[in-house]
């Protein structure tokens, strides 16, 4: 079975629907995954987490996993347990991840550091363009296996 963040949005449904759908289901999974990390940061279980909540462990799984959402009150009550301020769940999730590579431009370009590595980069001759762009892999994938490492 899919959670409800996995599932796409209703084929018949306008686009403007269908985006806030979208950045929905993208902030529940971030805060899911944030929950976890948060959790593990903090040396707790998910049963001792559960047990500090009145739930089964099964549950904080779900609310781990984006399976099910997370009420404010419960989120505050874990923020708390977790030794995180509740806006750490929030902090950057205005919009999901670009689809389209015009959404990839428009999310560089509305940064001021994205505008810099920009111009950065046409400055440069073909040579040093081939190395920025190596940087730059590099870093996300090292981001990527960190998140990941986190999340275990």
């Amino acid at each position: 079975m899919t959670s409800p963040i996995e599932k796409p949005a209703a084929a018949g449904l306008p686009r403007a629907t269908k985006d806030r759908i979208a950045t929905i289901r993208y902030i529940d999974s971030r805060i899911a995954a944030r929950l976890r990390v948060a959790r593990i940061e903090a040396g707790l279980s998910q049963e001792k987490t559960a047990e500090a909540l009145g739930l089964s462990f099964q549950q904080v799984q779900k609310y781990e996993s984006g399976k099910n959402r997370i009420s404010p009150g419960k989120l505050a009550v874990l923020a708390a347990l977790y030794g995180k301020p509740i806006a750490s769940f929030y902090h950057e999730l205005e919009q999901p991840p670009a689809t389209t590579s015009r959404d990839l431009v428009e999310r560089v370009l509305e940064s001021r550091t994205g505008r810099r590595m920009v111009l950065g980069f046409l400055g440069c001759g073909d040579d040093d363009q081939v190395v920025a762009a190596d940087v730059v892999e590099r870093f996300a994938c090292r981001a990527a296996r960190q998140l990941a490492q986190a999340a275990e």
